[in-house]
């Protein structure tokens, strides 16, 4: 399965969740939001929520300033 992950298109196995897809790439819940194809998926979702093939997937961090 293809994924255009941040822009960049990757390979993962098929039937994978975003909570797998995060253990994946080695990136931690704290601190990130999660957008599938424009939409922004709620933390309590990530086990359930499941990537087909082709999805386009943002993952954001906060970033401070002033």
């Amino acid at each position: 399965m293809i994924i255009k992950l941040n822009g960049k298109n990757q390979s993962f196995n098929d039937d994978i969740s975003v909570s797998e897809l995060l253990d994946d790439i080695k990136l931690s819940l704290s601190s990130i939001a999660i957008a599938i194809n424009g939409n922004i998926i709620p933390k309590n979702e990530y086990k359930k929520t499941k990537l087909k093939d082709m999805d386009t997937v943002e993952i954001v961090r906060p970033v401070g300033g002033g």
